[in-house]
């Protein structure tokens, strides 16, 4: 099996509960966000599932399946922002409403993780790191205009992502007594719900529940 390293880095948001005026983000990287980051870097449709698509020939349901784990090194702290959103603006009931509104927006400043993503298809890892090097389209840690402050691309190695993810040098500038948090996809039916796996499309905008587990390393 091979383990993809992720290096998230700079200004992000990873929304899991988003909702009309208020965007929140998670504290860490979420499973569907750096999912969708390599559906985009590979060049996958946001209508795609079980369809191999784009440059690299790769479907969303094959990324569906990679085993997920993410390293915090450093959490950063919130950023509050607001946007006005300008009519004419969609109603849920349909047609649309001309009235402005006040949108809230959540980010992490100063933030690093790792994040691993493993299979046991190497010819699908290599290709996630292909395209990482050079992506088909714009890659955004979660929100779009997060741009990342370092190539994303941490290399691929042999074993599982929490082994992987375990080994790979702290990135905490130099402090070395500085404890991680490190989650994981849980095997044992046990751990905490997470609502972020992918089970359809992304256009569906439908997510589904996984277990995961965390520790302190």
């Amino acid at each position: 099996m091979k383990t993809l390293v992720l290096k998230l880095e700079g200004m992000q948001s990873w929304g899991a509960s988003s909702r009309h005026s208020f965007r929140d983000t998670r504290p860490e990287p979420t499973k569907s966000g750096v999912i969708g980051m390599l559906a985009s870097a590979l060049g996958i449709p946001r209508d795609n599932w079980d369809t191999p698509a784009g440059p690299h020939n790769v479907s969303l349901e094959q990324l569906s399946k990679l085993k997920f784990a993410v390293r915090r090194d450093r959490s950063g702290s919130l950023l509050r922002d607001f946007q006005t959103i300008a009519g004419p603006i969609p109603k849920s009931g349909g047609g649309f409403e001309s009235n402005s509104y006040l949108q809230e927006k959540m980010y992490l400043q100063d933030a690093a993780f790792m994040a691993g993503v493993e299979s046991d298809d190497e010819e699908l890892i290599k290709k996630l790191q292909d395209a990482l090097e050079s992506p088909h389209w714009h890659i955004f840690l979660g929100r779009k205009g997060c741009a990342p402050a370092c190539d994303v691309d941490g290399g691929a190695y042999d074993g599982d992502c929490v082994s992987v993810l375990k080994s790979q040098p702290k990135n905490v500038f130099k402090r070395n007594d500085h404890s991680m948090m490190l989650s994981y996809d849980s095997d044992d039916g046990s751990g905490t719900i997470v609502c972020d796996d992918i089970v359809g499309p992304f256009s569906n905008r439908v997510f589904g529940d996984r277990l995961v587990k965390s520790e302190v390393i």
